[in-house]
């Protein structure tokens, strides 16, 4: 397991993130403001759905997802949870033979089932949202939100994580972008876990007095426009801090 990086080394590395990111994204600015100023507090049972259904979507082309988001919006009833939950095998049928949608059947039947299991959530806490702040901590959200836990389908170890920082929760995704960041810079090898993730993640946000969810997208960003599989290093930002060049 690599040395712990302190705060000032773990400040540097998301400060050079942004600046370089600042070169390539002319709008990271305002993905961050959505992230520093995302709260849930307001939302009704269906905004929380949406999310729910999105992050079951995510794994798919992100650029094919945000194109055909309001056309499966459309599909799927604007995501209202009771009407979805009756769908039958007939509506499976008719979302596969919409050529607007993302016709992934697994997916389309886990937000099916999925809203049966909100409809069951709700029935007992009266909301989705009481039934959030029902959790002493969010390491119980994130367990029993997870399929093989009674929780939703197509929700596991990986992209939980994604669903709660949406919900404006303190969490980072350890997903494959965040790994390909963390890993040439020492931060974590390459059996880190998912939570080894997460905390360095949380750790880094703690460093710069931001929320996690705004450290993760700069982070997500700058692997899926960075440090990419064709990559400029000699433009980069952080080449020397990136053990990959030593």
């Amino acid at each position: 397991m690599p040395k712990p990086k302190s705060k000032e080394s773990l400040e540097e590395i998301y400060t050079l993130i942004v600046e370089n990111l600042k070169t390539v994204m002319p709008n990271i600015e305002d993905e961050l403001d959505y992230y520093q100023k995302l709260d849930c507090k307001s939302w009704s049972d269906n905004d929380f759905f949406e999310v729910l259904a999105r992050t079951i979507f995510a794994g798919i082309r992100d650029e094919t997802v945000e194109e055909r988001w309001p056309e499966i919006a459309k599909a799927f009833s604007n995501f209202n949870i009771h009407k979805i939950a009756k769908y039958k095998e007939k509506d499976v049928k008719r979302l596969m033979k919409n050529p607007k949608i993302i016709k992934n059947e697994r997916k389309i039947r886990y937000v099916i089932a999925d809203a049966g299991r909100m409809e069951e959530i709700i029935e007992e806490y009266g909301s989705f949202a009481n039934y959030i702040n029902s959790f002493s901590s969010m390491d119980g959200l994130i367990e029993k939100s997870q399929g093989f836990n009674g929780g939703f389908k197509g929700i596991g170890g990986v992209n939980v994580y994604e669903f709660v920082k949406e919900l404006g929760f303190p969490f980072i995704k350890p997903d494959r972008q965040v790994r390909k960041v963390f890993l040439p810079l020492g931060l974590i090898d390459k059996k880190a876990s998912p939570q080894e993730i997460v905390n360095i993640g949380k750790a880094m946000a703690k460093a710069v007095k931001e929320k996690p969810a705004v450290v993760d997208c700069a982070i997500w960003y700058f692997g899926k426009k960075v440090c990419k599989a064709k990559r400029d290093c000699e433009k980069c930002s952080l080449i020397n801090l990136c053990e990959f060049q030593h």
